[in-house]
């Protein structure tokens, strides 16, 4: 259910938080009952003990929380099918836990985005429509070069050019220095600039 790279980086987590007795780091894994209301996001095992994880667990009541939970025991939980827990293979994290724990308590569910609700100011939902119009604006832009252009999504990959900004997002994600939303509207603006001056060349 969990891969051996996963459990690596999950026991490299685990150790890093021994050390620094912080603990934030991005989860590693999403396991889900299909049959039933329960999600876990994990970010770490215990080192000494590696069947303890750490993450934010879901059971479909309506109070996510962080804690410890035992692989043993998830593997265990069946739903109203008898179906087995799952990974979902598509997840790749984009925040911290914390930040995923403190949008699952608003929620009263793991959500990938944070729910707007009444108490946000309107400068704050001007601001984040801004940002979504932005990223939707710019996104098309992108779509739209590889559209006319029949460009394979291999051809964006640039392994010689470091200042190619999806490769800079994606070392800030490395070492868990997560960009906020409007960053990365700016990456992916100057990934499409840079993008079209190449086909005009």
């Amino acid at each position: 259910m969990i891969s051996i790279e996963q459990r690596e980086q999950m026991i490299k987590n685990g150790l890093q938080t021994q050390k620094d007795h912080i603990g934030n780091h991005w989860p590693v894994v999403k396991l889900f009952t299909p049959d039933a209301n329960c999600t876990w996001l994990l970010s770490e095992l215990d080192p000494e003990e590696p069947d303890i994880a750490f993450g934010l667990c879901d059971l479909g009541l309506g109070f996510p929380e962080i804690g410890s939970v035992r692989i043993s025991e998830i593997t265990s939980v069946r739903g109203r099918l008898g179906l087995p827990v799952e990974q979902d293979l598509s997840f790749q994290a984009t925040k911290s836990l914390l930040d995923y724990a403190n949008d699952a308590r608003a929620a009263g569910r793991i959500v990938e985005f944070p729910v707007i609700n009444d108490d946000m100011s309107n400068e704050l939902l001007d601001e984040i429509k801004s940002d979504v119009g932005d990223l939707v604006h710019y996104s098309t832009h992108l779509g739209q070069l590889i559209y006319e252009h029949q460009l394979p999504l291999e051809s964006l990959k640039s392994s010689d050019d470091t200042s190619n900004p999806s490769e800079i997002y994606a070392k800030a994600r490395d070492v868990a220095e997560p960009l906020s939303f409007a960053a990365l509207v700016v990456y992916i603006n100057a990934f499409a600039d840079a993008l079209e001056e190449r086909l005009k060349a």
